[in-house]
């Protein structure tokens, strides 16, 4: 039994006491209240397990902090087979809503304004502003945002992701294009997808790789070995006109102070240049060809060459962006007429390195040189004919 007080219909207030340390509040004698021996409270129940013990088999139990209308502040927990939970405040001005919510299938539910904001699913993947697509990734969380993801694919492995999604397999979140950035066991990978269709499955391209012993790879996945380049470029697109590096300095740096491009030796120094003005220097003025003999065929001499570099125009000129630098040289359309297989014809670039519809012609310079070497042979022979002709002439 209990102590008990019953706001009765008939008879008012009507109290009956016991030694068994329990108090309970009736309406029409019904137990609406228990306060156990334990201090224990229940409401809609007499058996209150926990200081605060509120029960209900037919509606959710609900706390009002404000009864004026809608609900100010509320709980929520269950209702009749269901499991539903809520904490929240309603949007009436000042106030925001804030909600939790718990369904049967475990997801949990945050929110402002009576919007779902953000859901954290029964897999344990977070969603920010959406509901997270259904990712299995080994044991690893993710968080999910509206056109990507942060996951963490396995314990040694963490990803950024862009409209893609991990399902036993990457499929497109959208139509459009997808990438993903990866680290894993010190590496660094980047990998891109074409723009594809929602639900499919997309074709990764690993573009670019960062292994963990700094040797960076552009268009290649593959290290070439310890003594490989720590720079390793290769170009997939396989299409005429192709840059493989490009190096773009500001507008005022058209000099031998400002370098485009620079190699060194640790504990020695600078060995090569590229100069901003197009110059090239290195610190031993060499300058090579791979000429092994295992790579040609069809070897035979040089025709004479000595009347066609008599033919060259050499001129003096400035070129037209520095009127007061002047130089020598040839013409490419001139040297075209005398040698047109020393000419090289490419694309004109804007000043952000982006090609033209016109184009500018090049000469192979340093073709020249076994040239000149021909000629100073015809030259020789010439001389060497000559002085035996004079001496013939003095014999006789």
């Amino acid at each position: 039994m209990a102590s008990i007080i019953n706001a009765n219909t008939s008879g008012g207030l009507i109290s009956t006491g016991d030694t068994s340390g329990q108090l309970q509040l009736q309406t029409a004698g019904t137990t609406a209240l228990t306060v156990t021996s334990a201090q224990n409270v229940g409401i809609g129940t007499t058996s209150p397990v926990t200081k605060v013990h509120a029960y209900s088999s037919t509606t959710m139990a609900q706390l009002t902090v404000d009864g004026a209308g809608a609900i100010k502040t509320g709980i929520n927990f269950a209702s009749s087979g269901t499991t539903y939970g809520q904490i929240y405040f309603d949007n009436t001005s000042p106030y925001d809503m804030s909600v939790f919510q718990q369904y049967s299938t475990g997801s949990l539910r945050f929110g402002t304004n009576n919007t779902e904001q953000m859901r954290l699913d029964s897999s344990g993947n977070l969603g920010l502003g959406l509901t997270p697509n259904t990712w299995n990734t080994g044991g690893g969380k993710t968080l999910q945002l509206t056109s990507g993801a942060l996951t963490a694919y396995s314990t040694d492995n963490i990803q950024m992701v862009q409209n893609l999604y991990y399902n036993s397999g990457w499929i497109y979140k959208t139509s459009n294009y997808g990438t993903i950035y990866n680290q894993s066991l010190g590496q660094h990978t980047w990998f891109t997808a074409p723009s594809g269709t929602a639900g499919n499955t997309p074709t990764l391209t690993q573009v670019m790789t960062l292994d963990p012993s700094g040797n960076l790879l552009v268009g290649n996945s593959t290290p070439q070995g310890a003594a490989g380049p720590r720079l390793y470029i290769v170009s997939t697109n396989n299409t005429s006109g192709d840059l493989g590096i490009y190096s773009q300095l500001g507008a005022n740096c058209s000099n031998t102070s400002s370098v485009a491009f620079s190699a060194s030796i640790t504990g020695v120094g600078n060995k090569f240049y590229v100069y901003g003005n197009g110059n090239v220097v290195n610190t031993n003025n060499s300058y090579g060809a791979i000429s092994d003999v295992k790579f040609k065929e069809n070897i035979v001499d040089a025709t004479p060459k000595l009347n066609d570099v008599l033919n060259l125009k050499v001129r003096n000129f400035n070129l037209k962006t520095e009127p007061e630098n002047k130089q020598i040289g040839f013409i490419a359309q001139e040297f075209e007429e005398v040698f047109p297989s020393m000419i090289d014809v490419s694309p004109d670039t804007d000043t952000d390195g982006k090609f033209l519809e016109t184009t500018h012609k090049s000469i192979k310079l340093s073709v020249l040189v076994p040239i000149l070497v021909k000629s100073i042979q015809e030259l020789s022979t010439q001389l060497t004919e000559l002085k035996a002709e004079v001496a013939t002439l003095r014999g006789a």
